[in-house]
């Protein structure tokens, strides 16, 4: 029933809605609705999505009997043998099913493949996913309160797995 596969350069748009319709309830309780409106248009615009395609960052579906309901974006080498997992959202109706384990899992088997030492992240510190990247074995090395623009900042827990 669960399948990954690449996303194709065609499909960045695709990606985008899923994230309007993903982030909002997952960020409400988190970010306003102000901030979250400026970060789904500075993160998920069709022009930024397509700028990582182009310089590599491998963008993959999670797929619930063949139809995509969540994705992640990874980006092998991002810092010398560190790759860095960029994105990882799941639609609600499909989560406790194994699928973002399953995105995580693919990621960790890249990075094996391409002799990577870690996988690293940066989640909000008020995320519940960050109980799940504890149990699949990453740890908080640090804190960061990163300016976004807008007057807004990302303030993340930037967590590792050693591989």
């Amino acid at each position: 029933m669960i399948s990954i596969r690449p996303l194709q350069a065609s499909e960045l748009a695709a990606l985008r809605a899923m994230a309007y319709r993903i982030w909002p309830p997952a960020f409400a309780s988190i970010l306003s609705k102000d901030q979250i409106s400026y970060m789904l248009d500075w993160m998920y615009n069709l022009d930024e999505l397509r700028s990582q395609y182009a310089r590599g960052v491998s963008f993959i579906w999670g797929c619930w009997n063949e139809n995509a309901v969540g994705f992640a974006a990874y980006e092998v080498d991002l810092l010398p043998q560190q790759t860095k997992l960029h994105k990882i959202y799941l639609d609600p109706n499909y989560q406790n099913k194994g699928i973002g384990k399953a995105l995580i899992e693919h990621v960790l088997i890249k990075a094996k493949q391409n002799n990577q030492e870690t996988v690293f992240l940066n989640v909000n510190r008020e995320n519940k996913a960050i109980d799940i990247y504890q149990k699949l074995g990453f740890e908080v090395i640090r804190t960061e309160d990163n300016p976004i623009g807008g007057g807004y900042y990302m303030n993340d827990f930037v967590m590792e797995k050693t591989l």
